[in-house]
C-alpha cells in the first residue's frame, strides 16, 4: 500500500444505491490526489457529454502506463464516476509494477533445499514441461 494513503481500517459499509464503500468518493477522490503523479495520472476529464445516455463518465490518463493508458469511471452520480475511473487506473498501475515476495530459483538451483517445493509432487498438468534451468 502506498504510504501517503493508509488503510481506513474497519468500518461500516456505506450502501450509496449502485455501489457500496466504506468512505463517500468525495473522500476517496481526496485522498487519491495525493499519489496521482506517482502513479502517472497526468489529466481527468469529463466525457459524459460524447453521447446522450447521460450516464456520468470521466475518463483517467497515464500515457506512460505499461498496459491500457486510459481508464473510464461511470457511476450515478460524478464524484462516484471520477473515484471509479481514479481507482481503476491505479489499480492498473499497481498491477503493471508488482514485485513478487519470496525467493525464485530454477528447479536446478532448488533442488534439495528444503525452502522450496518440489514441483514434481504439485498437481501439474501432465502436458506441462518444466525446465530445470527455467
Amino acid at each position: 500500500m502506498h504510504d501517503s494513503c493508509p488503510s481506513p481500517g474497519p468500518t461500516a459499509a456505506i450502501d450509496l444505491g449502485g455501489t457500496i464503500r466504506t468512505v463517500g468518493a468525495e473522500v476517496t477522490l481526496s485522498r487519491a490526489r495525493r499519489i496521482l503523479h506517482d502513479v502517472g495520472i497526468t489529466r481527468i476529464g469529463n466525457v459524459t457529454g460524447l453521447d446522450h445516455v447521460g450516464v456520468p463518465t470521466w475518463m483517467v490518463v497515464r500515457p506512460l502506463a505499461r498496459s491500457l493508458t486510459v481508464s473510464q469511471g461511470k457511476g450515478l452520480t460524478h464524484p462516484l464516476a471520477q473515484a471509479s475511473g481514479v481507482m481503476e487506473s491505479i489499480e492498473l498501475y499497481h498491477a503493471e509494477h508488482f514485485v513478487p515476495r519470496g525467493r525464485v530459483a530454477t528447479l536446478r538451483k532448488a533442488a534439495g533445499d528444503a525452502r522450496y517445493a518440489n514441483p514434481l509432487l504439485l498437481p501439474i498438468r501432465p502436458e506441462a514441461a518444466l525446465d530445470a534451468d527455467a
